[in-house]
Protein backbone atom coordinates (compact mmCIF):
# COMPACT_ATOMS: atom_id res chain seq x y z
CA UNK A 1 0.00 0.00 0.00
CA UNK A 2 1.58 3.42 -0.75
CA UNK A 3 -0.02 6.84 -0.03
CA UNK A 4 1.35 9.89 -1.20
CA UNK A 5 0.41 13.57 -0.76
CA UNK A 6 1.48 17.67 -1.87
CA UNK A 7 3.13 20.11 0.15
CA UNK A 8 2.76 23.78 0.33
CA UNK A 9 5.02 24.99 2.85
CA UNK A 10 7.94 23.22 5.44
CA UNK A 11 6.09 23.39 8.86
CA UNK A 12 6.15 20.68 10.88
CA UNK A 13 2.59 20.57 11.30
CA UNK A 14 2.07 20.45 7.30
CA UNK A 15 4.51 17.23 7.66
CA UNK A 16 3.17 16.03 10.41
CA UNK A 17 -0.84 15.91 8.74
CA UNK A 18 0.03 13.87 5.52
CA UNK A 19 2.58 11.90 7.61
CA UNK A 20 -0.49 10.64 10.38
CA UNK A 21 -2.68 10.60 6.84
CA UNK A 22 -0.34 7.96 5.07
CA UNK A 23 -0.01 5.73 8.26
CA UNK A 24 -3.31 5.22 8.57
CA UNK A 25 -3.93 5.22 5.09
CA UNK A 26 -0.99 1.73 5.21
CA UNK A 27 -3.05 0.65 8.40
CA UNK A 28 -0.27 1.52 10.39
CA UNK A 29 -1.76 0.38 13.58
CA UNK A 30 -2.33 -3.43 12.24
CA UNK A 31 1.91 -3.56 11.45
CA UNK A 32 2.56 -1.99 14.80
CA UNK A 33 1.96 -1.82 18.76
CA UNK A 34 2.56 0.24 21.42
CA UNK A 35 5.83 -2.21 22.13
CA UNK A 36 6.70 -2.44 19.03
CA UNK A 37 10.63 -0.85 18.62
CA UNK A 38 10.67 1.47 16.08
CA UNK A 39 13.65 2.81 14.15
CA UNK A 40 13.81 5.47 11.89
CA UNK A 41 16.42 5.68 9.73
CA UNK A 42 16.70 9.29 7.65
CA UNK A 43 19.27 10.61 5.02
CA UNK A 44 22.11 12.67 6.98
CA UNK A 45 24.45 13.22 4.32
CA UNK A 46 26.21 16.12 4.92
CA UNK A 47 27.40 18.03 8.17
CA UNK A 48 24.95 20.74 7.96
CA UNK A 49 21.37 20.29 6.45
CA UNK A 50 21.00 21.06 2.54
CA UNK A 51 17.72 21.14 1.09
CA UNK A 52 17.76 17.74 -1.43
CA UNK A 53 20.50 16.35 -0.26
CA UNK A 54 19.59 14.79 3.23
CA UNK A 55 16.09 14.78 5.06
CA UNK A 56 14.48 18.07 6.26
CA UNK A 57 14.77 17.58 10.69
CA UNK A 58 11.06 19.14 10.36
CA UNK A 59 10.12 15.87 8.73
CA UNK A 60 12.06 13.87 11.01
CA UNK A 61 10.03 15.35 14.30
CA UNK A 62 6.74 15.55 12.13
CA UNK A 63 7.16 11.63 11.86
CA UNK A 64 8.49 10.98 15.29
CA UNK A 65 5.47 12.90 16.50
CA UNK A 66 3.32 10.79 13.95
CA UNK A 67 4.61 7.54 15.25
CA UNK A 68 4.43 8.20 18.98
CA UNK A 69 0.38 7.75 18.41
CA UNK A 70 1.36 4.68 18.22
CA UNK A 71 4.03 3.64 19.96
CA UNK A 72 6.97 5.08 22.49
CA UNK A 73 9.59 3.12 21.69
CA UNK A 74 11.45 5.30 18.83
CA UNK A 75 15.16 5.47 18.07
CA UNK A 76 16.64 7.82 15.44
CA UNK A 77 19.90 7.63 13.86
CA UNK A 78 22.41 7.26 11.24
CA UNK A 79 26.27 5.96 11.17
CA UNK A 80 29.39 8.28 10.39
CA UNK A 81 29.47 9.94 6.83
CA UNK A 82 31.41 7.70 4.21
CA UNK A 83 33.66 8.19 1.48
CA UNK A 84 36.41 9.69 1.52
CA UNK A 85 35.54 12.54 3.66
CA UNK A 86 34.49 11.50 6.84
CA UNK A 87 32.09 12.86 9.49
CA UNK A 88 30.91 12.26 12.60
CA UNK A 89 27.21 11.93 12.77
CA UNK A 90 27.56 13.36 16.37
CA UNK A 91 28.25 16.68 14.88
CA UNK A 92 25.45 16.59 12.47
CA UNK A 93 22.91 15.23 15.47
CA UNK A 94 24.39 18.88 16.76
CA UNK A 95 24.44 21.58 13.43
CA UNK A 96 20.98 20.34 12.79
CA UNK A 97 19.24 20.50 16.30
CA UNK A 98 17.98 17.30 16.02
CA UNK A 99 19.78 16.44 18.78
CA UNK A 100 17.06 18.06 20.85
CA UNK A 101 14.36 15.57 20.23
CA UNK A 102 16.02 13.37 22.90
CA UNK A 103 14.61 15.26 25.48
CA UNK A 104 11.89 16.85 23.79
CA UNK A 105 10.45 13.60 22.95
CA UNK A 106 11.40 11.21 25.34
CA UNK A 107 13.35 8.77 22.55
CA UNK A 108 16.85 7.47 21.32
CA UNK A 109 19.24 9.17 19.20
CA UNK A 110 22.28 6.83 18.24
CA UNK A 111 25.28 7.18 16.29
CA UNK A 112 25.13 4.06 14.48
CA UNK A 113 29.09 3.64 14.11
CA UNK A 114 29.50 4.00 18.12
CA UNK A 115 27.07 1.21 18.64
CA UNK A 116 27.77 -2.67 19.63
CA UNK A 117 27.86 -4.38 16.13
CA UNK A 118 27.23 -8.20 14.82
CA UNK A 119 29.06 -9.43 12.11
CA UNK A 120 26.37 -10.88 9.31
CA UNK A 121 27.55 -13.17 6.02
CA UNK A 122 25.97 -13.60 2.90
CA UNK A 123 26.83 -14.85 -0.94
CA UNK A 124 27.91 -12.80 -3.67
CA UNK A 125 29.36 -13.94 -7.47
CA UNK A 126 30.57 -16.97 -5.61
CA UNK A 127 32.24 -15.32 -2.80
CA UNK A 128 30.75 -14.91 0.95
CA UNK A 129 31.27 -11.67 2.35
CA UNK A 130 31.01 -10.63 6.30
CA UNK A 131 29.71 -7.69 7.51
CA UNK A 132 29.05 -5.60 10.62
CA UNK A 133 26.14 -3.98 11.21
CA UNK A 134 24.71 -2.60 14.69
CA UNK A 135 23.16 -4.61 16.57
CA UNK A 136 20.40 -2.38 17.54
CA UNK A 137 19.10 -3.18 14.21
CA UNK A 138 19.62 -6.37 13.63
CA UNK A 139 18.61 -7.80 17.18
CA UNK A 140 16.84 -5.40 19.26
CA UNK A 141 14.16 -3.49 17.15
CA UNK A 142 10.97 -4.40 15.81
CA UNK A 143 10.65 -2.42 12.60
CA UNK A 144 12.88 0.00 10.64
CA UNK A 145 11.24 2.92 8.89
CA UNK A 146 13.20 4.55 5.96
CA UNK A 147 13.10 8.33 5.69
CA UNK A 148 15.03 9.07 2.36
CA UNK A 149 15.01 11.75 0.18
CA UNK A 150 14.25 11.19 -4.04
CA UNK A 151 17.94 12.00 -5.99
CA UNK A 152 19.63 10.85 -8.32
CA UNK A 153 22.90 9.15 -8.20
CA UNK A 154 25.86 8.72 -10.16
CA UNK A 155 26.36 4.79 -9.57
CA UNK A 156 22.68 3.54 -8.27
CA UNK A 157 20.66 5.80 -11.02
CA UNK A 158 18.17 7.27 -7.81
CA UNK A 159 19.24 6.94 -4.34
CA UNK A 160 15.74 6.42 -2.59
CA UNK A 161 14.47 3.98 0.34
CA UNK A 162 16.70 1.16 -0.45
CA UNK A 163 19.36 2.51 -0.88
CA UNK A 164 19.33 4.81 2.35
CA UNK A 165 19.81 1.66 4.50
CA UNK A 166 23.51 2.06 3.29
CA UNK A 167 24.08 4.26 5.90
CA UNK A 168 23.23 1.30 8.68
CA UNK A 169 26.53 -0.24 7.83
CA UNK A 170 28.60 0.91 10.90
CA UNK A 171 32.12 1.45 9.57
CA UNK A 172 32.54 4.19 6.70
CA UNK A 173 35.28 2.00 5.11
CA UNK A 174 33.41 -0.94 4.40
CA UNK A 175 31.03 1.26 2.40
CA UNK A 176 33.61 1.87 0.23
CA UNK A 177 35.46 -1.71 0.39
CA UNK A 178 31.95 -3.54 -1.20
CA UNK A 179 30.92 -0.50 -3.44
CA UNK A 180 30.96 -2.75 -6.63
CA UNK A 181 28.71 -5.34 -4.71
CA UNK A 182 26.50 -2.28 -3.52
CA UNK A 183 23.41 -3.59 -5.14
CA UNK A 184 23.31 -6.97 -3.74
CA UNK A 185 25.29 -5.51 -0.02
CA UNK A 186 21.92 -3.57 -0.11
CA UNK A 187 19.48 -6.04 -0.65
CA UNK A 188 21.25 -8.20 2.71
CA UNK A 189 21.38 -5.07 4.80
CA UNK A 190 17.76 -4.34 4.15
CA UNK A 191 16.51 -7.65 5.03
CA UNK A 192 18.70 -7.74 8.36
CA UNK A 193 17.84 -4.98 9.23
CA UNK A 194 13.69 -5.27 8.92
CA UNK A 195 12.97 -2.13 6.53
CA UNK A 196 9.52 -2.41 6.21
CA UNK A 197 8.01 1.04 5.94
CA UNK A 198 9.19 4.49 4.08
CA UNK A 199 8.22 7.81 4.62
CA UNK A 200 9.71 9.87 1.62
CA UNK A 201 10.79 13.38 2.57
CA UNK A 202 10.07 14.79 -1.42
CA UNK A 203 9.69 17.94 -0.24
CA UNK A 204 13.03 18.48 -2.47
CA UNK A 205 15.10 16.28 -4.56
CA UNK A 206 18.14 16.17 -5.94
CA UNK A 207 19.02 16.34 -9.84
CA UNK A 208 22.58 15.74 -11.80
CA UNK A 209 25.77 14.46 -9.69
CA UNK A 210 24.06 13.34 -6.11
CA UNK A 211 24.17 12.23 -3.58
CA UNK A 212 25.96 15.09 -2.26
CA UNK A 213 26.48 17.49 -5.00
CA UNK A 214 24.46 18.75 -7.12
CA UNK A 215 20.87 20.90 -7.78
CA UNK A 216 17.83 21.34 -5.46
CA UNK A 217 14.44 21.03 -7.27
CA UNK A 218 11.46 21.54 -5.26
CA UNK A 219 9.07 18.53 -5.78
CA UNK A 220 6.36 18.98 -2.80
CA UNK A 221 5.57 15.86 -2.04
CA UNK A 222 5.19 13.33 0.71
CA UNK A 223 5.95 9.38 0.29
CA UNK A 224 4.55 6.49 2.50
CA UNK A 225 4.53 2.95 1.71
CA UNK A 226 4.87 -0.48 3.86
CA UNK A 227 6.94 -1.57 0.93
CA UNK A 228 10.31 -0.30 0.02
CA UNK A 229 9.53 -1.50 -3.36
CA UNK A 230 6.78 0.21 -4.24
CA UNK A 231 8.24 3.56 -2.91
CA UNK A 232 11.23 3.35 -5.32
CA UNK A 233 8.73 2.44 -8.11
CA UNK A 234 6.37 5.41 -7.26
CA UNK A 235 9.23 7.94 -6.63
CA UNK A 236 10.86 7.02 -9.68
CA UNK A 237 7.18 8.03 -11.24
CA UNK A 238 7.05 11.11 -9.36
CA UNK A 239 10.64 11.91 -10.09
Amino acid sequence: MKYYAFLESLSVGDYMELIQQGLEWIKFGEIVSKDTRIFIKPNLTFPIYRPGVMTNPQAIEAAILAIREYTPNIFIGDADSGGYNRFSMDEVYKETDIWQFTERYVMQLVNLSRVERRTIFFQCSGRRFSLELPRLLTDEIDLLISMPVPKMHTNMVVSLAFKNQWGCISEPRDRLRLHPYLKHVLLEVNKTVKAKVVIMDGRYGLNMNSPIRGHPVELNWILVTNDLGAADRLACELM
